[in-house]
């Protein structure tokens, strides 16, 4: 009888900290394609044109893009695209933090943050909260 019972324990434990898994193929409305390969609740690799980035689910800040924008051959700006995840409620939750260095010393900051789950298809559906306190939401296409 205790053994039942932690086992149950154990069955209950192990299925409140799953988390849902987004691997996938999927095709945004620009028809832009990318795939995702999840690590569990751990983390997961997004695969697209520019290449593959690894989101880990611990809440850390990491440095996800850095880039110039050139013209002419000149540097005119240096961006730098932060991103900090984890997985809540059967949502992979992502803070995004874009920080744009221009030539001459200004710096500009935009914060926004989404929720990420399936809709009743299972296709991807993003939820984008921009610092301005407006949402956008997009459905990426899930292949099947």
């Amino acid at each position: 009888m205790k053994s039942l019972i932690i086992l149950g324990l154990a069955l209950f434990t192990s299925s409140a900290f799953a988390c849902t898994d987004f691997s996938g193929d999927y095709r945004t409305k620009e028809n832009t394609y990318y795939s995702i390969e999840q690590n569990g609740c751990d983390s997961m690799y997004v695969v697209d044109e520019t290449g593959a980035n690894e989101m880990i689910f611990d809440g850390v800040e990491r440095l996800l893009h850095e880039y110039d924008i050139e013209v002419e051959g000149a540097v005119l700006a240096h961006v730098q695209i932060y991103l900090k995840s984890e997985m809540k409620a059967q949502k992979w939750i992502y803070h995004e933090r874009d920080v744009v260095t221009y030539r001459g010393g200004e710096v500009e900051e935009e914060k926004k943050w989404a929720e990420v789950s399936f809709n009743e298809d299972t296709d991807l559906l993003t939820v984008l909260h921009n610092q301005d306190g407006s949402t956008e939401t997009y459905v990426d296409v899930r292949n099947r």
